[in-house]
């Protein structure tokens, strides 16, 4: 058994996310690929999207179209999701300032596929069932006044229109 996950890095609360549990590695490798591509086009759109997956230097060499953007980096049995930022560090002068463009790479999260050793699928904990809700309907009495003053809005209606004069 092996186990998709996302481990988020934002700060203190690094709670991983359990995505898949399937019994095929290589199904659970390829969803991981499917699953931090899909994360990336979410947060920046296809268009500025550029996979990185398969790119073996450093990621702020690698040129992109637009910033900021989010870069793909494959690992072992892992993903890793970073966001890159084009920034200006001003060098020096007040007036006339010289910049200099920095690229920043910071980690988003990472998704890892893991065994899971002493789990069998029929142990695990079954998704809890909905559960089925009758729905009662209030009983709607309809007066004989509510019918008769409904009656006499509608033949009001018909009236007025029927007084106006068509132009």
């Amino acid at each position: 058994m092996f186990c998709l996950i996302f481990l988020p890095n934002n700060g203190e609360n690094r709670i991983p996310n359990i995505i898949e549990i399937s019994q095929s590695k290589s199904a659970l490798l390829q969803r991981m690929e499917e699953k931090s591509i899909q994360k990336c086009i979410d947060e920046v759109g296809r268009k500025n999207f550029v996979n990185t997956l398969d790119e073996k230097n450093d990621l702020s060499t690698v040129n992109y179209p637009l910033y900021p953007t989010f870069a793909l980096q494959r690992k072992e049995d892992a993903v890793s999701v970073h966001r890159v930022e084009k920034k200006q560090v001003v060098v020096k002068g007040y007036l006339y300032n010289s910049t200099n463009e920095v690229v920043e790479i910071s980690d988003v999260g990472m998704y890892y596929v893991l065994p899971i050793e002493h789990w069998r699928y029929e142990e695990l904990p079954e998704r809890p069932d909905d559960e089925k809700q009758k729905i009662v309907k209030p009983v709607e009495k309809k007066s004989e006044d509510m019918m008769k003053n409904y009656d006499k809005v509608l033949l009001q209606l018909i009236e007025s229109i029927q007084k106006r004069k068509i132009e």
